[in-house]
């Protein structure tokens, strides 16, 4: 078997990135036939390779093909249909088979050679790059074989990683040659594990070929980083080294995240540092130590960088003859500079520099003093000091210690500048100064010296240390820069130093006097400081009265400064002035009021009296007010979050907007003006708080002349304002009160709307209005108009205009109402609109509510005259249930009879109605009928009271009349709605038609004979027989009741007879006829009551039907017969919760409404009858009370 025949080996994993020149994660195998030429007895060779598990050599895992386009004579490859495991070892076997043998028939045991496969992986800890080769640090993975490493490195050129160096080892240590020329030096280093193709137990010699494991992903984590170019400083100063570099600008190359510093001694490495990647800062002890070299690598993820090295300077140079050149306006120090570098100079006091770096010329430092901002005259304890640098100054040494310059000059200690007092046209000088530290016999003299663009105005020479300068006014020019010069002169002739001080001649300009409850304070401009001083300014306001000062503030830097109001004694005339005095070091300007306008003002002394804070009951935006200042041209207000308003021309100042409630805002106020051109503002007042507590209105009823109205208490309310605004915002009522309670009259205007408003009115002024109270509220309202001009009638109303008067009905509007799906499936109405008189019903495109009920503003729904009963509206109402129920239009199949209950009651709830009306909408009762004397239709939530009367039959001889009925117990049937199937039904009781619904009730059906002839019943039981169960039922009442000493009778005709029906339509056409209509009477002589149920303060109370509220109110002795103080108590509240007028419920009214019978009074239709607005029958649900306060 051949063992030289591979040339490459490679496994690449699909876990990672493939390699640099793999295109296919898997084994590829290549031949070198120069070692191994192809066998001659094979026909058209293919090289084919096999995969097994070494250990288990029967284990094969992959064979690769013997045709197609992935086949040749040199190269094989096998895509596992796994990853493979690092920890097994694989084998694999090589041989040259005829192109397209089946393999099945290729013999194995003829393999040209086995070679191991690996998959375990190997990474970089890390490396360095020397500029020659690269030296990488290793970790392997766990592997199933001995392996070694190889690692490679990539030179990335034009978008193509390229090998330029590749080298193999066996221990944690690869050193890899790189020869990178024609490429980029831009590196990244891969690594994987390999072992001897030819060597698979690894106790051979460690040498190629190999075959190669899968190699680390190329990312930026494995690039060698940018390299340091150039150093940019490097700065030692005997203890640290402080550097910085610039980096080269090789693209592609990764960014450093850190550096390696390494310190050489004679080229050995002493130290080794970690910095930044652009910079370091490093303890470094090698003062004076000569053959130091720093070289700086930049490192990214432990990769090193070629280093750069450069020399460090360690020594500092002797600085001597350090002189101050008077004559020259220079400092001078000696030096020996070193070949090839240079040396820098510094002119020290202390550790501050005030010269320098300058280069040393000839061996000497040079300091030109004269036309700097520094003066070495008089100045002790100055040094100079230096430091060698490299030629370019770059890297710079360790600076020496200061070599002393000896140097004094007089000191001026003051120069007060003023008006002199013996002439307004001069200025007056007092000088004084420091004898120099020099001995006394060395001095002659002192000269002081005004002097003007360096030309001398007035000049003294004296043997004193002060001095008095005067000159005319006429002869300071303000274009023009004055200076104070002072020298000593020698026993020798020789001078001082000449200390030179800048005047000033000209005062600050004030810009702003503010006075506080403590201080006069004071902003201004500063007057032109020459450009040469370097001496602080100072500032310090003064107060003048009567030419001289009375009082100081405190010295400044700034700006602006303060004086003390109790350092102020204001002269009985009041007549003050505030100035600002200057001095530029010890050389003071004393202000005085002769000089230029705008140095001087007089302040605002007086604050502001706040008043009482008003507040607009309407938009709840509060007013500020104060009492005026006679010094002040405007004002301004300062709120406590820092805002201000200024320029306020009045008194009073309203707020931008409404404040919260609870807010915690506090103010002052200050006046302001200006004097002299000076912006003056006067003390603040003292603060004030701006009530924000409210009212909130708990209680607002209005009978359209009479307001009640309740609100909550107020802690701090004094008292409380009452206001009512119509909807134009005009002011009907005003009115201030200590209760939180109030009653008052108004007359409202036509087409107008009122709302109440309370605010609190506190220490602090009038707070804020809170929760407001409409006047009007929606409700159920009883007609004004007589009886002779239209039937007592009832709407519902939501704002005045609504209103009908004494003398026109309401003015009509349309009532829209929303309802639920009416029919068993969706859209079982159909799309037309269903339409019979002022009623119609269409979609609505609300989902939970798909249809819109509409009562048009019609004549019809909204006119009425005498007549109890509209006919052409009762019997639009009759054709439009009709249509509902089964739509003329559309071939859709209409409301069911719940539908068709819930468009009654809708209808029943909203529409305007007179009070004969209310009954036959809301119970079906009429008069008009041929069967009998009337009807009235059972709908769930009645009572039906059946009284059955018990015969008295007593034997023997008795006078005629005694035997025949009499009083009997009465039975109360609670009429409601269920579910039989998927049927609404109506019931009689609510076990029995749950029993009925089950299915688990059988009653049999009355027996009947011809006629109107059939059998009573004796109890609600007998009200389930099958035909009689339906979902409409009407009570027949017979035209004569039998006799009550008669027997009784069997006819329909001549009892309360109940009918059912499965339809309105159905119930419509209904007679008392057995055999044609479901019919049921109780039987012997039984009456029968229909009863609602109502609450009277609380308390459920049945009553028939055509009960009044006034016939309730007789029965607790409380029914007025005109308007008077029991109408003030009465409440009656009505449901109008079928009536959905929103698509939401909080759009919707209710689900509760007031019936006004006490609006503009108790209404009188009719005199000597009782005919009053309390004549209105009362509805199932109505609650009354008598003894109701509030709302």
């Amino acid at each position: 078997m051949a063992t030289s025949v591979i040339k490459n080996l490679f496994y690449a994993s699909p876990y990672s990135p493939l390699p640099p020149g793999v295109g296919t994660a898997g084994i590829t195998l290549q031949t070198d036939p120069g070692q191994s030429p192809t066998p001659a007895n094979v026909k058209d060779p293919v090289l084919v390779i096999r995969l097994r598990m070494a250990a288990n050599p029967q284990i094969v895992i992959a064979v690769s093909p013997t045709s197609g386009p992935t086949t040749s004579v040199t190269t094989a490859f096998i895509q596992p249909q796994f990853p493979l495991s690092a920890t097994d070892s694989y084998m694999l076997d090589v041989i040259w088979v005829r192109n397209g043998a089946s393999l099945p028939s290729i013999n194995w045991n003829a393999a040209i050679t086995s070679a191991p496969v690996i998959a375990a992986e190997v990474s970089i800890l890390s490396a360095s790059f020397d500029g020659s080769n690269v030296t990488a640090i290793l970790d392997y993975g766990p592997s199933g074989m001995s392996v070694g490493a190889q690692v490679n490195v990539y030179s990335l050129s034009g978008g193509v990683y390229v090998n330029v160096g590749s080298n193999q080892a066996q221990g944690n240590t690869v050193t890899v040659p790189v020869d990178s020329t024609g490429f980029p030096s831009v590196f990244f280093l891969s690594a994987q594990a390999v072992m001897p193709t030819t060597n698979a137990g690894g106790a051979g010699a460690f040498s190629g070929p190999f075959s190669l494991g899968p190699a680390t992903p190329i990312t930026a984590a494995c690039g060698i980083p940018q390299a340091a170019k150039t150093i940019s400083a490097a700065a030692y100063n005997g203890k640290t080294l402080t550097l910085s570099w610039a980096l080269d600008t090789v693209q592609g190359c990764v960014a450093p995240d850190s550096s390696r510093i390494q310190v050489l001694s004679n080229g050995k490495v002493i130290g080794t540092y970690h910095g930044g990647p652009l910079s370091a800062i490093i303890p470094l002890d090698v003062y004076n130590q000569s053959g130091i070299t720093i070289a700086v690598s930049t490192v990214s993820n432990n990769i090193g960088s070629k280093p750069l090295p450069f020399p460090l300077i360690t020594t500092a140079p002797v600085i001597t003859n350090v002189v101050a050149n008077k004559s020259a306006g220079k400092v001078t120090a000696s030096v020996t500079i070193p070949t090839g570098q240079a040396v820098q100079g510094y002119l020290m006091d202390g550790d501050n520099i005030l010269a320098g770096p300058v280069t040393a010329a000839g061996n000497v430092l040079s300091f030109d003093y004269a036309t700097s901002t520094y003066n070495v005259e008089g100045m002790v304890g100055l040094r100079v000091a230096g430091n060698i640098t490299s030629a370019d100054g770059i890297v710079t040494g360790p600076r020496s210690a200061g070599a002393i310059l000896l140097a004094t000059t007089p000191l001026l200690t003051s120069a007060t500048i003023y008006t002199d007092p013996a002439g307004p046209t001069k200025w007056r000088i007092d000088l004084g100064w420091e004898r120099l530290p020099d001995a006394a016999s060395a001095i002659t003299s002192y000269t002081v010296s005004l002097l003007q663009d360096n030309v001398s105005v007035a000049t003294q020479t004296l043997n004193a240390t002060f001095a008095t300068l005067s000159i005319d006014k006429t002869a300071i020019d303000a274009t023009k820069t004055q200076t104070i010069q002072v020298s000593a002169t020698g026993a020798t002739g020789g001078a001082s130093p000449v200390q030179t001080l800048y005047a000033l001649f000209a005062a600050p300009t004030l810009t702003a006097l503010l006075t506080t409850q403590s201080q006069v304070a004071v902003n201004w401009t500063a007057p032109q400081i020459p450009s040469g001083n370097i001496m602080p300014a100072l500032y310090q306001p003064v107060v003048i009265a009567g030419g001289s000062i009375i009082a100081r503030g405190s010295t400044t830097t700034a700006n602006s400064g303060a004086i003390a109001l109790s350092d102020i004694a204001v002269p009985d005339t009041g007549n003050i002035a505030v100035m600002v005095s200057v001095a530029l070091g010890p050389v003071v300007l004393q202000p005085d009021t002769g000089m230029a306008g705008g140095t001087s003002a007089t302040p605002i002394l007086k604050a502001p009296m706040i008043q009482p804070v008003s507040a607009d009951p309407l938009t709840n935006i509060a007013t500020l007010h104060w009492a005026a200042v006679d010094s002040a041209a405007t004002y301004t207000v300062l709120f406590t979050d820092g805002t201000s308003h200024k320029d306020i021309s009045t008194t009073s100042y309203p707020l931008q907007q409404a404040l919260t409630t609870g807010a915690q805002v506090s103010y002052t106020v200050q006046a302001n003006n200006t004097s002299n051109g000076v912006a003056l503002a006067g003390p603040p007042s003292i603060p004030a708080t701006i009530p924000t507590s409210v009212a909130n209105i708990s209680r607002v009823r209005f009978d359209g002349s009479n307001v009640g109205m309740e609100w909550a208490a107020v802690a701090d309310a004094l008292s409380y304002a009452i206001f009512v605004y119509d909807d134009l915002q005009q002011n009907t009522y005003t009115a201030i009160t200590s209760q939180t309670s109030a009653t008052f009259i108004i007359t409202p205007a036509a087409g107008r709307t009122y709302t109440a408003y309370v605010q609190p009115v506190t220490i602090h002024g009038t707070a804020l209005r809170g929760i407001s109270g409409t006047l009007f509220s929606t409700g159920i309202y009883v007609s004004q108009q007589p009886a002779a001009t239209a039937y007592p009638y009832v709407y519902l109303a939501q704002a005045m205009s609504a209103m009908g008067t004494a003398a026109a009905n309401p003015p009509a509007q349309a009532i829209t109402m929303y309802l639920p799906e009416l029919g068993a499936t969706a859209g079982a109405l159909g799309a037309t609109p269903i339409t019979a008189g002022p009623f119609s019903i269409t979609p609505s495109g609300v989902a939970a509510l798909p249809y819109k009920l509409t009562i048009s503003a019609s004549e019809e729904a909204w006119s009425f005259n005498t007549v109890a009963i509209r006919p052409l509206l009762q019997q639009d109402y009759i054709t439009f249930l009709k249509a509902v129920e089964k739509p003329p239009a559309g071939n859709v199949p209409g409301a069911t009879a719940y539908g068709i209950a819930l468009v009654q009651s809708a209808i029943a709830a909203a529409l305007p109605q007179t009070f004969a009306e209310l009954l036959y909408y809301n119970f079906g009762f009429s008069t008009a009928t041929t069967a009998g004397a009337g009807y009235i239709d059972l709908r769930p939530g009645m009572v039906l009271r059946v009284t059955a009367s018990d015969y008295i039959n007593i034997p023997g001889s008795v006078p005629s009349w005694i035997n025949g009925y009499g009083p009997g117990a009465p039975l109360d049937f609670e009429i409601g709605s269920y579910l039989a199937g998927a049927n609404w039904r109506t019931g009689f009781d609510a076990f029995l038609s749950t029993l009925s619904s089950l299915g688990a009730l059988g009653v049999t059906t009355p027996a009947l004979s011809s006629g109107y002839t059939q059998a009573g019943l004796a109890g609600a039981v007998d009200l389930y027989y099958p035909q009689f169960i339906q979902p409409f039922y009407r009570l027949y009442i017979p035209s004569a009741i039998n006799a009550a000493w008669g027997q009784g009778s069997n006819s329909t005709q001549s009892n309360f007879t109940l009918v059912a029906a499965a339809s309105y339509t159905a119930l419509q056409n209904t007679t008392v006829i057995p055999s044609t209509t479901p019919t049921a009477y109780f039987r012997g002589r039984t009456t029968v009551q229909v009863l609602i149920k109502v609450m009277v303060n609380g308390v459920e109370r049945l009553t028939p039907v055509g009960t009044s509220a006034g016939n309730l109110l007789e029965q607790l002795n409380m029914r007025p017969a005109a308007t008077s103080g029991a109408l003030s108590h009465l409440r009656i509240y009505r449901s109008v919760t079928p009536a959905m007028t929103g698509p939401n419920p909080s759009d919707s009214l209710g689900p509760l409404l007031e019936l006004r019978v006490d609006w503009n009074g108790l209404s009188t239709y009719a005199m000597g009858n009782g005919l009053t607005a309390l004549s209105i029958p009362l509805l199932p649900g109505d609650q009354i009370f008598t003894d109701k306060t509030g709302s």
